[in-house]
């Protein structure tokens, strides 16, 4: 019964390897072919609400993680810039070197949905123009 049980554990294990490496796979496949507009959808078919303007950042620590998936620290400006560019972000650089980054979309969430969700991304570098933090806000603008 043992070497049984022993047997069903293993063939368990990896037949539930086999599939969570391949599913990785599969989504690091299906990143790159939708290319970096992802975390824009991501962001805004997230159940994750806007605040609104006057209020406290709560969603602040959800929208970050989801950008930290497409951007590491350490990257360089150039490499930040360009990845902006490709998801359809306005950039705006600061006087201090770090860069905004911007975008919109209509809101289904507030009244009759006039008002627009707004993602802002504040990138900040090091004097090598290394990425070295980078704080979001996600927010309803009234």
């Amino acid at each position: 019964m043992n070497i049984l049980q022993m047997l069903c554990k293993s063939t368990l294990i990896i037949g539930l390897t086999a599939c969570s490496s391949s599913a990785s796979k599969e989504e690091n496949k299906s990143t790159n072919i939708k290319g970096e507009k992802m975390m824009l959808t991501e962001i805004f078919d997230s159940q994750i609400k806007p605040d609104h303007v006057l209020k406290i950042q709560k969603n602040y620590k959800e929208v970050s993680s989801i950008v930290f998936k497409y951007f590491k620290i350490g990257e360089k400006k150039e490499e930040v810039i360009s990845k902006m560019n490709k998801m359809g972000l306005g950039v705006k650089q600061e006087v201090n070197g770090n860069i905004i980054g911007t975008s919109s979309e209509k809101s289904s969430i507030s009244i009759l949905g006039l008002f627009p969700r707004v993602l802002e991304i504040h990138f900040e570098f090091n004097n090598q123009a290394e990425l070295t933090n980078i704080k979001s806000v996600y927010f309803i603008q009234e």
